[in-house]
């Protein structure tokens, strides 16, 4: 395996790196992975219940289906409806390792219910996945899961599985409505918006006349209509800003149609972008001055984004970690590092930022007293965990009643529009 390249970002790093194929890189939280691309990030995965409680959903070396055992666990994603889907690689001599997705339900009685996705899936005429490697699974705002794997006929695919049918969304080869052929594709960067619209990230080929091997990074947006281009490397962009490496696109469906969030490297230095209906706005920008000094640095993980527009995104500021939120216009830090948490404790490391349609924040972090938490910002402005009932911004706070379960580890937490939440520990 070669890297291809790099996206480098504050908290995690992205690495992208061969597959089985020349025509997929993959995201790593780990940085270069060895054999099957295997991460080994979390043994446990916990997701909450539908009244707030926290459940071991499985475990490698524990749990087992149809007499095979998970060995390894991917990052899981919640359901609108409080399931979680998630991926898991399966041993059972004298079988090889295999990776297959699964759909639990948290609130079932133990052992919890996990079903195989693929096992009563309509695939449409010619889409049909085989999972090589992790191909993470990622579910959207109304039920649909995009995933990606390598097609049967050979071409690394982006799927999308949408009320028990399979459909081929792009593949490495094809074609953009630009005119663009689509090279390599970011196994892990899909961002389904939840009205059948896929956003990821990719390398396309160079426009007509250009040397062939002149490929460019992009981001994506693909549906049945086929594959459009969102914003290209090298292409200028709002206020004649030069796209260079991007970040992981995070896209949502509103009543106004799909919209893209996404964090460029600029010949200026980063900022955060919002595609919407063909019209392109510049957001943020490092070098903006905030309450706690200008900023340095922003993520390329996904930034936060509601159908209502409001975002979020970790930032580095004079180098100190703070969360971002952006509505209307108006910018705000409601979390930074030295904080006080609910405990009592400080700050010290931030994950990055999801939002709930409502404007609830919820982020993993670390603080000073070397906890591993999620912590919630309610839209009024409350601190507190969840599980426990209504903010808790006090010392005394016992932590035992929260029924916390394991250790979040970094940039593992996903939620649904609801709250609803799944982790690895």
């Amino acid at each position: 395996m070669s890297i291809k390249r790099g996206l480098v970002g504050i908290v995690t790093v992205a690495v992208l790196v061969w597959a089985a194929t020349a025509s997929a890189f993959v995201l790593s939280l780990q940085g270069l992975d060895g054999a099957g691309l295997s991460r080994k990030i979390g043994q446990v995965l916990y997701a909450s219940d539908a009244n707030g409680k926290i459940a071991a959903v499985a475990s490698t070396g524990v749990t087992q289906i149809a007499g095979e055992t998970i060995d390894d666990l991917g990052l899981p994603s919640m359901m609108p409806d409080g399931s979680v889907v998630f991926a898991a690689e399966l041993r059972a001599a004298p079988k090889a390792p295999h990776w297959e997705i699964f759909i639990a339900k948290p609130a079932d009685s133990p052992p919890f219910r996990l079903r195989r996705l693929l096992d009563s899936v309509h695939a449409k005429s010619g889409c049909s996945p085989v999972l090589r490697v992790d191909p993470r699974p990622t579910a959207g705002g109304s039920g649909e899961i995009a995933f990606m794997a390598t097609e049967a006929s050979g071409a690394d695919t982006l799927f999308l599985y949408s009320k028990g049918v399979i459909s081929c969304l792009a593949h490495a080869g094809d074609y953009t409505l630009q005119h663009h052929r689509i090279r390599v594709i970011g196994y892990g960067s899909q961002g389904p918006a939840g009205n059948g619209a896929v956003a990821f990230n990719a390398w396309i080929g160079a426009d007509a006349g250009a040397s062939d091997s002149a490929e460019r990074q992009a981001v994506l947006l693909a549906s049945s209509a086929g594959t459009s281009e969102v914003a290209v490397q090298g292409k200028l962009g709002p206020d004649r800003t030069r796209f260079d490496a991007f970040g992981l696109p995070r896209a949502v469906s509103s009543p106004n149609g799909v919209k893209v969030a996404f964090v460029s490297n600029t010949p200026t230095g980063q900022a955060l972008f919002l595609y919407h209906e063909g019209e392109m706005t510049r957001v943020l920008t490092t070098g903006t001055l905030t309450a706690l000094a200008p900023i340095s640095h922003l993520s390329l993980d996904r930034p936060a984004l509601t159908p209502g527009g409001m975002m979020a995104v970790l930032a580095v500021c004079a180098r100190l970690p703070a969360i971002i939120t952006i509505r209307d216009g108006s910018l705000s830090l409601p979390i930074q590092r030295g904080q006080l948490t609910p405990f009592g404790s400080e700050f010290r490391w931030l994950g990055d930022p999801s939002l709930t349609d409502a404007g609830a924040l919820y982020l993993g972090a670390s603080d000073s007293d070397g906890r591993n938490k999620i912590f919630v910002l309610a839209p009024e402005g409350g601190l507190f965990v969840p599980g426990s009932s209504g903010v808790i911004y006090q010392i005394e706070y016992n932590e035992q009643r929260m029924g916390f379960a394991g250790s979040p580890i970094a940039n593992t937490l996903s939620i649904n529009a609801h709250g609803d939440f799944a982790y690895l520990g």
